[in-house]
């Protein structure tokens, strides 16, 4: 056995001997589960390959031919609204020479490869080569893009590379039964950004849907209409984690928080639920909006987060847009810069495993979710 096995098997024992502590005596990971390469090959093997992992929103789609390109599990792939409406998954590998096929975002009604010409319809298949007639070994019908696993729930795309177990629907039942009210799939998206932060996806993970940290980084915004101290705390499953705060809707003045959808229920019009979607997508629902991340990871110490803000409002002032968009922009840049102080302590060899408070069950959730998936 090699040092970095050793290492490895080690360290997989910490996760589980965390995630097998009752909550009342729970404890962080340890401080190795965010800097170690071998865990995140790990994590990248049996996390990112086989779960449903979201990309995005149905929105970024609206006509034919749209698409964006994004890596899980360091999968390049086509996200693209193919030509009788369905949105699908593509490998956005050649089929001749391996080149990337697309990036960023746009619009097309061929894929053409940037190297040697290879043309793809929206829906994958081969439709056009130069200079392949003489070879013996080319058969067109053989060299389709792979299509990914792909579904919806809720205006949200989802991606699964390894298509086994349990369906989208079937996975996210228990969060939908708490949540089905708000009727996401009619919100539209009025911003959002892609970012790389100096630290692991974990990190980022367990602090959006942890509220202990909320008093203090975000004492000057989320703090004044959503306290640390009112959070609830509820059980979730093996799909989610979940809890809610009341809103305090006249502490903000840039949003009334509405208007709302007429079937959201009375207790739901004053609170708002946190919710990480396991395993790397994160929801702050609040009654008229929802702000969310889809996290990949580029490395132990480096994250890439698709964030976004989604709301009922279709009538809503670029004015009032601006507002709600620089709300998000002062979260973001309050959580990042402790984050990121994080990272760089992370090999102290002081640091070690911590008691964790009553308002990070989602943290200790999450933990037991990776135990079960890595141990």
């Amino acid at each position: 056995m090699t040092s970095e096995q050793r290492n490895l098997d080690e360290l997989l024992a910490g996760i589980r001997a965390a995630a097998e502590r009752p909550f009342e005596s729970g404890i962080t990971m340890p401080p190795l589960s965010y800097t170690s390469p071998e865990l995140l090959a790990l994590e990248q093997e049996k996390v990112f390959s086989t779960q449903w992992v979201c990309v995005g929103r149905v929105e970024e789609l609206p006509s034919v031919g749209d698409y964006f390109t994004v890596r899980v599990a360091d999968e390049p792939i086509i996200i693209v609204r193919a030509e009788e409406h369905q949105i699908r998954a593509l490998s956005n590998v050649c089929r001749h020479k391996w080149t990337q096929l697309l990036d960023g975002c746009g619009n097309t009604n061929r894929i053409v490869c940037p190297y040697h010409a290879w043309t793809y319809d929206l829906g994958g298949a081969l439709v056009h080569t130069r200079f392949m007639d003489k070879s013996e070994a080319f058969e067109p019908s053989d060299c389709a893009l792979p299509q990914i696993e792909c579904d919806q729930w809720r205006g949200f795309i989802y991606v699964r590379i390894d298509g086994d177990g349990s369906s989208l629907a079937q996975q996210l039942r228990g969060l939908d039964a708490r949540t089905f009210d708000y009727h996401m799939e009619d919100m539209t998206q009025i911003c959002g950004g892609e970012e790389i932060w100096a630290a692991n996806w974990k990190l980022l993970a367990e602090n959006f849907t942890e509220t202990y940290h909320v008093f203090h980084t975000h004492r000057d915004s989320i703090a004044k209409y959503s306290p640390t101290e009112l959070t609830v705390i509820m059980d979730g499953d093996a799909a989610h984690s979940f809890g809610v705060n009341p809103v305090y809707k006249d502490a903000m003045e840039e949003s009334p928080f509405e208007p709302f959808h007429p079937e959201l229920s009375e207790q739901h019009q004053e609170e708002f639920c946190m919710i990480g979607l396991f395993p790397a997508q994160m929801i702050a629902l609040a009654p008229d909006r929802m702000f969310y991340m889809c996290l990949t990871p580029l490395g132990p110490d480096r994250l890439h987060t698709k964030w976004g803000v989604a709301c009922y409002d279709r009538n809503l002032s670029s004015e009032a847009a601006a507002g709600i968009e620089g709300i998000y922009q002062t979260i973001n840049a309050e959580d990042r810069i402790r984050l990121e102080r994080v990272q760089t302590s992370l090999k102290s060899r002081f640091a070690s495993s911590g008691a964790i408070s009553q308002y990070e069950k989602l943290n200790w959730e999450f933990t037991r979710y990776l135990a079960r998936l890595l141990t």
